[in-house]
């Protein structure tokens, strides 16, 4: 028997509606979402906002020294607190960025009200005349701590001998050295160090030898003192190679001692634990050995 063909087309169609209605996503337009792609660039930093300090440091150089702003370049921002003077600042530090006129600017700016200081080291002079003022030739902790003691008790205290106008600098030892030793002479005016040879034994007699005039130099900056207190009964104990000493003494010598010419610092020491002081020395020394032999190969 043959089928209609109308038949058969009503038949597919009716096939093709119920296909359809269950497969609903077959022969609609599909949006396809490609997936991201990873960009070989860094992703750019967002530049933040130069603070108010910073603007108003900028803003001041462009205008006094007419410098373009783009031309400008800030490197560095800290806060500065002078708290013998009353005043907080914050230190900007600005560079002209152009290779043929590179300058260099530090200024601080006052947060309060925007004011602007050119003159860093005025400011900076202005606070250590405030504390010598204050506090003499004593440290502050040490100022502090003696306006709550008698005049007979005793401190331990560490005592820092000023340079004199006789007193020879490391530059004239290391001439004088150079004096004695021809490979010193030749080390010091190629390399900046008398004993930079590659002969250790020789090395290491031409360090001694500088070693120890410098040693000899400061102990007559110390020495003085070492023989007024000694006169006044106390034991000194001494740090070889150092413009100081220590020693046990009473509120009245500490007093007696800030009015000495000789003297740059009284300290006082949370402990005065000497082998701390040579650990120190030892480790700034065994620094510079390694510079010099890095030289030296």
């Amino acid at each position: 028997m043959q089928t209609r063909p109308s038949v058969t087309i009503l038949l597919s169609a009716v096939v093709l509606c119920v296909w359809l209605a269950i497969h609903p996503t077959i022969g609609a337009t599909q949006s396809v979402t490609s997936p991201p792609l990873d960009s070989p660039l860094p992703t750019p930093t967002p530049t933040p906002t130069p603070s108010k300090e910073v603007q108003i440091a900028l803003n001041y150089i462009t205008n006094q020294k007419n410098i373009p702003l783009e031309q400008l370049l800030v490197v560095g921002e800290e806060p500065q607190i002078f708290p013998l003077l009353g005043r907080s600042y914050t230190l900007v530090t600005i560079i002209h960025d152009q290779p043929d006129n590179f300058r260099s600017f530090s200024l601080l700016v006052d947060p309060m009200n925007g004011q602007v200081e050119e003159d860093v080291n005025s400011v900076h002079a202005a606070e250590a005349e405030a504390l010598r003022a204050k506090y003499g030739k004593l440290e502050p902790a040490l100022y502090d701590r003696l306006q709550a003691i008698g005049d007979d008790e005793h401190l331990v205290i560490a005592i820092w001998a000023a340079h004199t106008a006789e007193e020879r600098t490391p530059e004239a030892i290391a001439a004088e050295v150079a004096s004695l030793y021809p490979e010193a002479a030749k080390a010091l005016a190629e390399q900046g160090v008398a004993w930079a040879i590659a002969d250790p034994d020789l090395c290491a007699e031409i360090e001694q030898k500088y070693n120890q005039l410098l040693t000899d130099e400061v102990s007559k900056r110390v020495q003085p003192i070492i023989e007024w207190l000694k006169a006044k009964g106390y034991e000194v104990e001494e740090f070889p190679g150092m413009p100081s000493v220590a020693a046990t003494v009473a509120k009245r010598v500490i007093n007696e001692l800030g009015k000495r010419d000789d003297i740059l610092l009284n300290c006082q020491p949370h402990e005065m634990q000497k082998n701390q002081i040579f650990n120190a020395i030892f480790t700034a020394k065994k620094t510079i050995d390694n510079f010099i032999n890095n030289i030296i190969m």
